[in-house]
This record gives C-alpha cells, sequence and structure tokens, in this order.
C-alpha cells in the first residue's frame, strides 16, 4: 500500500480514516455505521480496502473515507514508529 501525503487538501469537508482491522473509531455515530459495515463484510480493515460515505449525518464531514490498513502486527516497525498512537 502506498499512502502519499500533500499540503494541497483534495476537497473541502472531507474525513479520511485509516483503520487497522481489529481498531474501532471513537465517534458513536461513525462507530455504528462502521459496526454495520463489519457485520455485512463490506468493510473490514483489511489493508487496501476502503469504504466512501456521502453524508453520513448531520455533524459530521460531509465525505468520509474510511481506509483499511490491515492487521496492526504485520505493520513494519519503521512505519509503525511513524504511526503514533
Amino acid at each position: 500500500m502506498r499512502i502519499t501525503f500533500t499540503k494541497t487538501p483534495a476537497t473541502k469537508n472531507l474525513l479520511l480514516y485509516p483503520l487497522f482491522a481489529d481498531e474501532n473509531v471513537r465517534d458513536p455515530q461513525l462507530k455504528k455505521i462502521l459496526g454495520e459495515l463489519r457485520r455485512t463484510k463490506e468493510f473490514e480493515g483489511k489493508q487496501d480496502q476502503s469504504f466512501f460515505l456521502l453524508n453520513p449525518s448531520e455533524k459530521l464531514s460531509h465525505k468520509v473515507v474510511f481506509v483499511g490498513l490491515g492487521d496492526k502486527k504485520d505493520i513494519s516497525s519503521s512505519l509503525n514508529n511513524f504511526i503514533c498512537f
């Protein structure tokens, strides 16, 4: 998987939410949506998996993209040092 960072915003009101396979979100509305996506196996947080939500709720960003990172144990040590938890 290649992740590219840029200083130029892609669009307004976009929330990009990277998730490991066994990780959950903190926002209660997104947690409910993510639970349903995992139940139906539409998004499980697997590496290179993504899911796009348009207008998930009035309180959240206009667009939300879940990006699967796979299992946390499979992340290389160099990338693990880059990601802060």
